[in-house]
């Protein structure tokens, strides 16, 4: 981009660095999203897209002539725009793949930015080159999109890096149009509404952070003005036990989630619907405590396990969100199995203390001796959901039992705050 070409937004300097940085991520979206590698974006509508949906106030710069002027006007001057804007506004991934979608659906509409993008359909003197209807279809997918994130991230914006969840932004799409999702975050986010409370477990600590003050005598937290007073009154305070101290606390770190969720037939409907929602939600408690969460379907046999750390990637929170979301119920039920595998994997991964929750609707016999051993060896605990049915063996061998009858958010919140 030379120094003489420039866009159609007053303010904005086209030269900048950071600048032709976010217009080269929307044109990467757009080829990503069009499915075409060799699709040429002038940087120019690139970057003024982005920028109208980033800006709080975007002043154009009327006699600029520039061809993504008309595209900006179509944004600003549409009532879905208006309110797509609303969702995008200082909110650099949202505007960078709602500009992506806009300029692959001009292009998808055979709309021409290097003929001039001449408008479709529209009165004469019209000067918008997309309809009331294309921003209405993005705005559609940008509020999707939206829970998508917000579900990724467990309600902690900034947990996963924006900058490279951008890379599955096709992914992130393909999941928002799909009807079963949709259901899914409609539980998820009603769930929310009750709120999630983060658990915690403070323990006094000499190392800990600083929390206030207290009287004692213990030297190691004592506060720097008592050591300079005069010696009486010094020893006065010491034998009174009177020293100002430091109130010092570390946050106990909790162990990781592990999470067995039974697809087999007899799930079926609304039972799998709750119990993705419970998955959704202890996602996003292990997420916000920062601890690492596994989960696994099962059916006759287990099927793959999905991880992520306490700090993950969008990688693997794209992919647990799809395989969570995607899962179909069908197939026998082995329970004994589905346990001792995950017994196995918390071995292998060294993790112990773990909590093992296991939803499921408990039409299987269970062997239980290597399920004790197991959970005995890796000081692991097990919580059963068991989702309209009852299941003797797997009473006894859990430190708690859930009998769910009415699949409702209630229950999930209590089974989510049931875990330490």
């Amino acid at each position: 981009m030379s120094k003489q070409e420039i866009g159609a937004l007053a303010g904005v300097d086209y030269s900048s660095p950071i600048v032709k940085y976010r217009g080269s991520r929307v044109a990467r979206l757009t080829r990503i999203i069009s499915r075409s590698r060799q699709l040429y974006i002038d940087p120019l509508i690139a970057i003024d897209t982005y920028y109208t949906l980033y800006l709080p106030a975007p002043v154009l710069r009327e006699s600029s002539g520039v061809e993504s002027l008309r595209i900006i006007q179509s944004i600003l001057g549409t009532t879905s725009g208006i309110k797509l804007r609303a969702k995008t506004i200082l909110d650099s991934f949202m505007s960078s793949v709602a500009a992506a979608i806009i300029l692959s659906k001009i292009y998808a509409s055979r709309d021409s930015l290097e003929q001039g993008l001449k408008p479709r359909g529209g009165q004469k003197g019209d000067s918008r080159v997309i309809s009331e209807d294309l921003v209405a279809d993005v705005l559609s997918d940008v509020e999707e999109l939206s829970r998508i994130r917000s579900a990724l991230e467990g309600s902690e914006p900034g947990t996963i890096s924006v900058e490279s969840m951008e890379d599955y932004a096709l992914d992130l799409i393909k999941l928002a149009k799909d009807a079963d999702i949709k259901l899914l975050l409609n539980a998820l986010m009603s769930i929310r509404e009750y709120g999630f409370s983060r658990s915690r477990r403070d323990i006094r600590s000499k190392r800990g952070e600083k929390r206030g003050y207290e009287i004692g005598v213990d030297f190691e937290r004592i506060v720097p003005r008592d050591v300079f007073l005069d010696d009486e009154l010094f020893l006065f305070k010491l034998v009174q036990g009177r020293l100002l101290l430091y109130s010092k606390y570390i946050v106990e770190s909790s162990g990781p989630i592990y999470l067995l969720v039974d697809k087999s037939g007899s799930m079926e409907g609304e039972k799998i619907l709750w119990a993705k929602a419970l998955a959704l939600a202890l996602y996003t408690k292990a997420l916000r405590e920062k601890r690492p969460f596994y989960v696994r379907f099962f059916d006759s046999q287990p099927h793959r396990l999905h991880y992520i750390g306490r700090s993950p990637d969008s990688r693997s929170a794209v992919r647990l969100f799809e395989y969570i979301a995607k899962m179909k119920s069908a197939g026998g039920t082995d329970i004994t199995r589905a346990v001792v595998t995950a017994l196995m994997d918390i071995q292998v991964h060294g993790v112990k203390e773990s909590s093992i929750v296991l939803v499921t609707d408990g039409i299987d016999r269970v062997i239980e001796r290597p399920i004790r051993e197991g959970l005995k060896k890796t000081s692991s605990s097990l919580l059963v959901v068991m989702i309209k049915g009852e299941n003797d063996s797997l009473k006894t061998l859990a430190k708690e039992y859930f009998s769910v009858v009415k699949l409702s958010n209630d229950e999930v919140l209590r089974v989510v705050k049931s875990i330490d």
